[in-house]
């Protein structure tokens, strides 16, 4: 039931932005809103799941220490 909310949900951002979108061929925001819709689904669907989301902070931490050693 929740999956199916979430789906419909999303189908009806889809159909609300999207034809202004391709309407003004505004095709970098077209790609934007495409990853933003598909990271916000994604993440609603590990919540409906139970699953918690993995944390910014690892991979923050990972990308600041390998910057560390390349100009260090």
């Amino acid at each position: 039931m929740n999956v199916a909310l979430l789906i419909i949900i999303g189908l009806a951002i889809i159909g609300y932005e999207l034809p202004g979108i391709l309407r003004n061929g505004w095709w970098a925001e077209l790609i934007v809103f495409v990853i933003l819709l598909a990271l916000a689904f994604a993440l609603g669907l590990l919540q409906i799941m139970r699953i918690a989301p993995p944390s910014p902070i690892h991979g923050i931490e990972f990308l600041v220490e390998q910057l560390a050693r390349l100009f260090a």
